[in-house]
C-alpha cells in the first residue's frame, strides 16, 4: 500500500490508499484515467485538482508539407524585416543626434528603453500565445511594431521623448514576434525537423541586421539628393514598412490557424503564477537559458563596441579615417559566419543525435568553448593583424551563432507543450535582461578604468578597450559549463515532456 501527497496553491489532493486487489475490483475507466493524470503531475511539477485538472489540448491539427514551408517562408522573412528595422536606427543614430540635439546618453537611453519593453513583453505575449490563437497574436504584433515604426519618423525635434515611447511600443511587438515565432515552428515542424526550420529562422539574425545597417545608409544617402538632410533620415522607417505591410497581408490571407495546443486553461495571474512555479522547476531549462544568457552577453557587447574598437585601432596607428571599409569587412565575416553557423550548427545537432540523445547541449558547450577562444583572439591580434582578426571573427561568429538555434530547441525539448510560447518569451526575457543590456556598459566601465589617465591619446583608448573586451571571452567559457550540466537534466526531462504527450494523445 502507498499514498502519496499531491500540492499546488489552492489544495492538496491526497491519493486514497490503495491495494492492488482494490484497485482492480473497485476502480472504473475514469478513474484509472484520473489516478494517471494525478501520477503524471508528480513527473511534471504541475498542479492538478478535481475541478480544474491539467489543461487538455484542444485538437490535433496536422500540416501538409506546402503549409509547413509556407509558415517557415512567411516567418523567416518577417524576422528578416524585424531585425532590419531593429538595427537601421544604427545606420541613422548620427542623424538623429543631430536631429534631436542628443548627447551619448540620451542617445543610449533609444536602445535602453526599446529592450526594457522587448524583454517585458515577450513573457506576456508568451503566456498570452498558449492561450490563444497565434496566428492573430503574432499577426497583432507585427502590425504594432510597423505602425509605431512609421509614427516615430513623423515626431518633430521637440519630442524626443514622443519618439522614445514611439519606439518602445515598436520594442513591444517585437517582443511579441520573436517569441511566438519559434512556438509556432514547434507547432507545425514537431520535434524531427523542428531544428533545422529554428536554423533557417535564425539566419535572419546575422542577414538582417547586417542588411538593415546598410538598408539605412543607402536610403538616407539617397533621400539627401532631393530634400534636406535633416529630413532624410526619416524615410529609413517609412519605406520599408510598405513590404512589411504586402507580407502581412499575404500571411494573414494564407496562413492556417495554429490551434493544435490551444488549452482550455484560463488566462489569469494564478495560472500565470503556475507557469512560472513549473519552469523553475525545470533544471535543464534554467540551466540552457543560462548558458544562452552568457552568449548574448558576448554577442552584444562585440555588436556594440566592435565599430569603435576598429576606429580606436586605426587612428592609433595614424590613420585617421574612420575605419568604415574595416568596419564593413567585419561585418560581412560576421554575416558570412553567422549565416554558415546557423545552418551546419543545426544539421549538425540533427545528424549527431544518431549517436546520442545529448547532442543538442554538447554540441552547444563545443562550440561555446570554440567561440570563447576566438573572441579572446579577434581582439588579441587586431593591431597586429587585421586581416588575421578578420578570419577570427568569421571564426568566432561560425561558432557562436549555431548556439542561437540549438539552445532554443533545447527550450522546446524540455518544456511542456502548452507552456512553450511562454518558456520562450521567459527565456527572451533573461537573456537580454542580464545579457547585452549590461554587458556593454560593463566592458565600458572597465574599459575607463584601465586607460592610463594621463594619456589622451588613441592608443590609451583602444587598449582600454581591448582590456575591456577581453573581458568577455570568459563568459564563453562559463556558457560552456552551464551546457555541460544540461546534460546531466536533459533526458529526464525529455522523459517528462514524453509521457505528458503519451498522455494528452499528441506529439
Amino acid at each position: 500500500m502507498y499514498s502519496e501527497d499531491l500540492n499546488n496553491n489552492e489544495n492538496a489532493i491526497q491519493l486514497t490508499t490503495l491495494t492492488d486487489n482494490s484497485l482492480a475490483s473497485t476502480t472504473t475507466e475514469t478513474n484509472l484515467i484520473e489516478l494517471r493524470e494525478r501520477l503524471t503531475c508528480l513527473d511534471t511539477g504541475e498542479a492538478f485538482s478535481i475541478e480544474n485538472p491539467i489543461p487538455a489540448v484542444i485538437g490535433t491539427q496536422t500540416y501538409s508539407r506546402r503549409t509547413r514551408y509556407l509558415v517557415l517562408a512567411y516567418l523567416t522573412i518577417m524576422n528578416v524585416i524585424c531585425y532590419m528595422d531593429r538595427y537601421c536606427t544604427a545606420g541613422i543614430l548620427e542623424n538623429i543626434k543631430l536631429y534631436y540635439s542628443l548627447n551619448e546618453t540620451r542617445a543610449g537611453l533609444l536602445q535602453t528603453i526599446f529592450m526594457s519593453a522587448f524583454m517585458i513583453s515577450a513573457p506576456v505575449f508568451g503566456f498570452i500565445g498558449d492561450k490563444f490563437n497565434r496566428k492573430w497574436t503574432i499577426q497583432f504584433g507585427i502590425a504594432l511594431w510597423t505602425v509605431f515604426h512609421v509614427l516615430d519618423s513623423f515626431v518633430d525635434q521637440n519630442h524626443y521623448y514622443l519618439f522614445v515611447i514611439l519606439h518602445a511600443f515598436m520594442g513591444i511587438g517585437q517582443g511579441n514576434f520573436c517569441t511566438l515565432g519559434p512556438a509556432i515552428i514547434d507547432e507545425v515542424f514537431g520535434s524531427e525537423q523542428r531544428v533545422i526550420a529554428l536554423g533557417i529562422f535564425y539566419i535572419a539574425m546575422p542577414v538582417g541586421s547586417s542588411v538593415g545597417y546598410l538598408y539605412a545608409i543607402l536610403v538616407n544617402s539617397t533621400a539627401s539628393k532631393f530634400i534636406s538632410k535633416d529630413f532624410a533620415w526619416k524615410y529609413t522607417y517609412r519605406i520599408a514598412p510598405i513590404f512589411t505591410c504586402v507580407i502581412w497581408t499575404i500571411g494573414a490571407l494564407t496562413l492556417p490557424r495554429f490551434i493544435k495546443l490551444t488549452t482550455n486553461e484560463k488566462l489569469s495571474l494564478s495560472n500565470l503564477i503556475k507557469n512560472i512555479k513549473v519552469l523553475l522547476k525545470n533544471k535543464c531549462f534554467l540551466l540552457c537559458v543560462s548558458g544562452m544568457t552568457c552568449v548574448t552577453y558576448v554577442s552584444g557587447c562585440v555588436a556594440f563596441w566592435a565599430p569603435n574598437f576598429v576606429n580606436y585601432m586605426k587612428k592609433s596607428k595614424g590613420e585617421m579615417d574612420e575605419g568604415l571599409y574595416e568596419i564593413g569587412a567585419i561585418g560581412v565575416a560576421t554575416t558570412v559566419g553567422g549565416a554558415i553557423g546557423v545552418l551546419t550548427g543545426a544539421k549538425l545537432a540533427q545528424a549527431y543525435k544518431k549517436y546520442t540523445t545529448l547532442s543538442d547541449p554538447i554540441v552547444c558547450t563545443i562550440f561555446s568553448l570554440l567561440s570563447g577562444i576566438f573572441v579572446f583572439g579577434a581582439f588579441y591580434f587586431a593591431r597586429k593583424s587585421l586581416q588575421l582578426t578578420f578570419v577570427i571573427m568569421l571564426l568566432a561568429a561560425l561558432t557562436m551563432s549555431p548556439i542561437t538555434v540549438i539552445a532554443p530547441n533545447i527550450t522546446l525539448d524540455v518544456v511542456l507543450p502548452n507552456q512553450r510560447a511562454f518558456a520562450t518569451g521567459i527565456e527572451n526575457f533573461i537573456i537580454h535582461l542580464f545579457g547585452d543590456t549590461i554587458s556593454p556598459t560593463v566592458v565600458g566601465f572597465i574599459a575607463d578604468h584601465a586607460t592610463d589617465s594621463k594619456k589622451s591619446d588613441y592608443l590609451a583608448k583602444y587598449t582600454g578597450l581591448q582590456y575591456g573586451l577581453f573581458s568577455i571571452a570568459p563568459f564563453m567559457e562559463i556558457g560552456a559549463l552551464f551546457f555541460v550540466f544540461c546534460t546531466t537534466y536533459y533526458i529526464h526531462h525529455l522523459r517528462v515532456v514524453h509521457r505528458y504527450n503519451e498522455e494528452k494523445g499528441y506529439a
